[in-house]
């Protein structure tokens, strides 16, 4: 199994045991399932969520209506079982996404992997922190390098998470930075202090805070960016990645006779 699912699959478990005694799960997702060789999430926690069950809520959002329909059909030949928990979303995440996320507010587990436009998969993350519940868990796949494209001619060193990444370690420095001036102050002389034109730009920009623990990029062929709970974040450092190309009859036969949950 790959590192993707892996992490999908860490990431459900551990909402679900985070919210035990029959407490509904709020799942989000940008960009849904639409081949049968990659791409699974959207059966990976559409079978977590039915095996589970508790009247949870999973909604799934692509701007791409071919992409929708060929995932219901997908879904439908593997299992017609699991297409009574999904709720599809047609449109731009730009403006479905916020409509979701304040109609289902302390959202569990935001999985992002819509586009690859740097500035659009940072608006999904910011939208996401917002109606974050505690415990939850935001994973932004292909944060590897992603070369220009005819849409897109910039590079875009950390893939989906381009501008996501420095955002984070940006937010993590500033609460922290009177305490860097300080320890780097060798002397009453002013200059010794480092003073950054673009920080000092960003100081008075209100900006998420965010601990060194909650975010963290797991695998290194295929990444990914994983943000939330601590003890999530933790587990994640556990995941290995696979070489080669997904299993995707393995990873099936997985879910269908995991004993996760007790089942």
């Amino acid at each position: 199994m790959n590192l993707r699912s892996q992490a999908i699959l860490l990431a459900l478990d551990h909402i679900s045991s985070s919210y035990q005694g029959g407490e509904p799960l709020k799942i989000v997702e940008v960009g849904c399932m639409f081949k049968k060789d990659e791409g699974c999430s959207t059966y990976y926690i559409a079978d977590f969520l039915v095996k589970r069950g508790g009247g949870n809520r999973f909604v799934s959002i692509d701007s791409d209506l071919d992409h929708i329909n060929t995932s219901k059909a997908l879904i439908q030949n593997w299992n017609s079982h699991l297409s009574k928990v999904i709720e599809y979303r047609h449109g731009p995440s730009s403006s479905v996404l916020p409509e979701v996320l304040t109609d289902l507010n302390n959202v569990h587990f935001v999985y992002l992997d819509g586009g690859a436009h740097p500035e659009i998969c940072l608006f999904e993350f910011e939208q996401a922190m917002i109606h974050l519940a505690p415990e939850g868990i935001i994973l932004v796949d292909d944060a590897q390098q992603i070369p220009p494209s005819e849409h897109y001619r910039l590079p875009r060193h950390f893939g989906k998470a381009t501008l996501i990444l420095p955002m984070l370690i940006v937010a993590n420095y500033l609460p922290e930075r009177r305490k860097v001036h300080a320890t780097n102050a060798m002397t009453e002389d002013q200059k010794s202090i480092p003073q950054s034109n673009f920080i000092g730009q960003l100081r008075n920009i209100d900006v998420p805070t965010v601990g060194a623990s909650n975010f963290n990029v797991i695998g290194s062929r295929h990444r990914m960016l994983a943000y939330g709970s601590p003890t999530f974040i933790a587990k994640t450092r556990q995941l290995t990645e696979t070489v080669g190309p997904i299993e995707i009859g393995r990873a099936l036969r997985y879910l269908m006779s995991s004993k996760r949950l007790g089942d």
